[in-house]
């Protein structure tokens, strides 16, 4: 085994030290950080396994394999390139998997939140808040999302609303108002 020994100046062997020190501190938060992130599916901690990925374990990964034995910054082991390149390369990986869990998590609580948005418009449509407006005419397709068509639907179910895809002509059937609102403010005002 051949070892090379430099003599390293302070500024060398206090960078060898911190990134040593930030590699050891950081491995574990990361490590932690993506666990907790990927189970609990939070985007935050998705976040900074990311960013602890990039900064500072794939840096510190270069600095070791690379940058230190070219500088002389202190002793350096022959196998210190390969072990380093090995770690990069399995850092590398963690990346794109971390985004793509991240934006796999987000598309589903934007769905989550989109289910819930429209479940609390059938609730108000069925407490009768609701005359003919909400989401029906985008989901269902029946009425055009001004308000017509899709009144002989709400007609035969015996309501208006998200379910019936009843536009206002729908309302106007089932014994709502004909008009309507352009808003929740609109909705408001006209109860």
């Amino acid at each position: 085994m051949q070892f090379s020994w430099f003599a390293p100046t302070p500024f060398h062997a206090t960078l060898m030290g911190l990134f040593f020190a930030l590699y050891v501190i950081v491995e574990p938060l990361r490590i932690w950080f993506g666990y907790s992130g990927n189970l609990r599916e939070k985007v935050p901690d998705l976040a900074a396994c990311f960013l602890f990925t990039l900064f500072p374990q794939l840096f510190a990964c270069s600095y070791f394999a690379l940058i230190q034995p070219r500088l002389g910054s202190g002793l350096t082991a022959p196998f210190e390139l390969g072990l380093n390149a090995c770690a990069a390369l399995l850092l590398l990986p963690h990346l794109p998997l971390c985004r793509a869990a991240a934006a796999a998590i987000v598309r589903s609580q934007a769905a989550a939140f989109f289910l819930l948005t429209l479940a609390d418009d059938v609730a108000e449509d069925e407490d009768g808040d609701d005359a003919g407006g909400g989401w029906g005419n985008y989901v269902e397709g029946v009425g055009s999302p001004i308000g017509g068509g899709g009144g002989s639907v709400a007609a035969a179910s015996g309501r208006s609303g998200v379910l019936a895809g009843a536009g206002a002509s729908g309302a106007a059937a089932a014994g709502g108002s004909a008009r309507r609102p352009a808003s929740r403010e609109g909705l408001a005002r006209a109860a």
